[in-house]
């Protein structure tokens, strides 16, 4: 059974349940054909480094990165660096959102402060952060803080502008009707301008969310004491493809759970919509 958006009872018809199958169907077809292309990649990788097409030295091979894989995690000897790397994303994502989204909120409200500060902001989001990062480790030091921050300068702007564009983009109509129905400033803002900023906020969170591990682990490469970005680095200094690597595959995993939460995050969220 499902209940309509008038809060009545309606029964599941078949044509409901038809559609639900084709799409459950349609899911496992695009898993079915992702995990054959995926099968298909490390297939000819393999091949191309058992049988000398490729040098194994450039492209190593997908047994002995399965191997150090197992060696790091059977050893422990990879958490402490994956714990420091998700760290530092996460609280400069976190951190990065919350302002950016306040900001963001605040500019497409208050018009005097949006034609003073949106261009300056746009001005300042063309500087490439790695030309931050060394200042960022002068400030705090080469622990966890400089990279939180380099982080932070990352997600800031994708979310002050997305928040931005979200507000600036609602349906007047949906403000006029508010405003004749007698809603305040802080009704109009929950009931209104807040559900319609959702979606643009979400695609922010996502986009900031993959950003943010790029960016912790660009700030390990500049200089740390552990991280991922410490290990492939490291790695990358003594010619290690097969540590590079598998450092990457280990990031494709951290940012696979990253989408995971966020999408069920997102699902929740945006309920109201159905």
């Amino acid at each position: 059974m499902t209940i309509s958006t008038g809060g009545a009872i309606e029964a599941e018809t078949p044509t409901n349940i038809k559609t639900k199958h084709r799409s459950q169907e349609g899911r496992l077809k695009d898993f079915a054909l992702q995990f054959l292309v995926v099968g298909a990649f490390i297939g000819f990788w393999q091949y191309c480094s058992s049988t000398g097409l490729v040098d194994f030295f450039f492209i190593s091979s997908p047994i002995a990165i399965g191997k150090k894989l197992a060696e790091w995690f059977l050893s422990g000897s990879i958490y402490e660096h994956l714990l420091v790397t998700v760290r530092e994303a996460l609280i400069g994502w976190i951190l990065g959102s919350l302002a950016g989204i306040l900001c963001g909120f605040v500019l497409g409200r208050v018009k005097p402060l949006e034609r003073v500060f949106l261009p300056l902001l746009h001005l300042s989001n063309t500087l490439p952060r790695i030309a931050l990062a060394p200042l960022f480790i002068v400030w705090f030091g080469i622990g966890e803080a400089s990279k939180s921050a380099l982080v932070f300068t990352i997600v800031f702007f994708i979310m002050i502008f997305n928040t931005h564009t979200g507000i600036v983009t609602i349906n007047r109509n949906y403000l006029l009707t508010a405003k004749l129905l007698g809603k305040g400033e802080i009704e109009t803002f929950i009931r209104v301008i807040l559900p319609w900023c959702v979606p643009w906020i979400m695609g922010g969170l996502r986009l900031g969310l993959a950003w943010s591990l790029s960016g912790a682990v660009v700030g390990e490469f500049m200089a740390a004491r552990a991280g991922l970005g410490y290990i492939i680095f490291n790695a990358a200094s003594t010619l290690d493809n097969t540590s590079v690597l598998a450092g990457c595959i280990v990031l494709l995993g951290i940012a696979m759970v990253f989408f995971y939460g966020i999408g069920l995050f997102e699902k929740r969220l945006m309920r109201w919509q159905e």
